[in-house]
């Protein structure tokens, strides 16, 4: 037995040194190099989100209310015209365009198109929210008279709309082509607002812009006073959302409260990731005062423009926020902040 194992070990021994001593198969020869992999192409309108991004590091945290009160604003001169939208179904309408009488020579200039409300006019809409134009930072604004006016040209809620929906939006867009192709604008400095009902047309045209091209998306930041937007999560553009509302708007038509509508909209928006200012402005009404406009021409000033200047005059403190009684030091520290409206 001891024989017998002794050359089985020596049997299993020389084969290992055999293995080990044959040379193994020669090793393939080098193929063609396997083509790199295509780069993925970009998420539809990934640069308006890269600079929506940017855009949002500009302006929040917000830090206070913003502007001051005297509501001041120094526009520079400017020239009213109309005209006639020229698309089938839009007859009815007029476009308007408030331009600054002084632009800059080798320099594009910001353009905000604005939407008036219930029983507005066009033509006040455009002049009232044309007040944010500087010689510093010229703006060219413009809109269009969507419903029907009375026989005497004034405004009257209720009246029907001067063409069908989806028209109002397309005679808007052909008003904007025009004034792009025919003045100065800044393509990256486009803005679009809207005052009370003109929310709706504004936040629904840039949320119909975003659905269909968002590679193409027009509009640099959305701004709606008096009311809320019409989007949802999957349709709200990724853009800044600069809203407004008057402290004194809690009973508007004897009962809507838009104080809270705003607030729970800018709530939602921020909810979904969306960068978003909320405004309440003391003392006003359903309006758009000195103050929006002093808030609206610094944010514009400071997306793509020169920045927004100081104020002269020494803002109000912030309200201070009421905590209950706390010893911990990480709740006295956020107390401290939130008293300084360093959100």
């Amino acid at each position: 037995m001891r024989a017998l194992s002794a050359a089985l070990s020596l049997l299993l021994l020389s084969s290992l040194v055999a293995a080990q001593a044959e040379p193994g198969p020669a090793p393939a020869e080098p193929g063609p190099e396997e083509p790199a992999p295509a780069p993925k192409a970009p998420a539809a309108g990934e640069e308006i989100r890269k600079r929506g991004a940017e855009d949002a590091a500009l302006l929040l945290p917000q830090r206070g209310l913003g502007g001051d009160d005297s509501g001041k604003v120094e526009p520079d001169k400017t020239t009213l015209k109309e005209c006639k939208i020229e698309v089938e179904g839009c007859e009815k309408m007029t476009g308007y365009v408030l331009t600054p009488d002084t632009l800059p020579e080798g320099r594009k200039v910001a353009l905000m198109f604005t939407f008036h409300g219930n029983g507005d006019l066009g033509r006040g809409r455009v002049q009232n929210v044309g007040r944010i134009t500087t010689a510093r930072d010229p703006v060219i604004t413009i809109g269009v008279q969507y419903q029907e006016l009375t026989p005497e040209g004034g405004g009257t809620m209720g009246m029907p709309t001067l063409a069908t929906q989806d028209k109002i939006i397309e005679g808007s867009k052909w008003l904007l082509k025009k004034v792009m192709a025919e003045q100065p604008v800044d393509p990256a400095r486009v803005f679009v607002s809207g005052f009370s009902w003109g929310t709706s047309w504004a936040s629904g045209w840039a949320r119909k812009e975003w659905m269909e091209n968002p590679d193409a998306f027009p509009f640099r930041a959305v701004f709606l006073y008096s009311s809320g937007g019409a989007v949802s999560r999957e349709t709200c553009p990724p853009v800044p959302w600069i809203n407004f509302v008057g402290s004194e708007e809690t009973a508007v038509l004897g009962t809507i409260n838009v104080v809270a509508s705003v607030r729970h909209y800018s709530n939602t928006l921020a909810a979904w990731g969306i960068p978003v200012q909320y405004h309440e402005i003391p003392k006003m009404g359903h309006a758009v005062n000195g103050r929006c406009h002093q808030i609206t021409r610094d944010v514009v000033n400071d997306l793509g423009g020169p920045g927004r200047l100081p104020y002269g005059t020494a803002q109000e403190a912030p309200e201070a926020v009421t905590f209950e009684a706390s010893t911990d030091a990480l709740v006295l520290e956020l107390q401290k902040l939130c008293n300084e409206d360093r959100w």
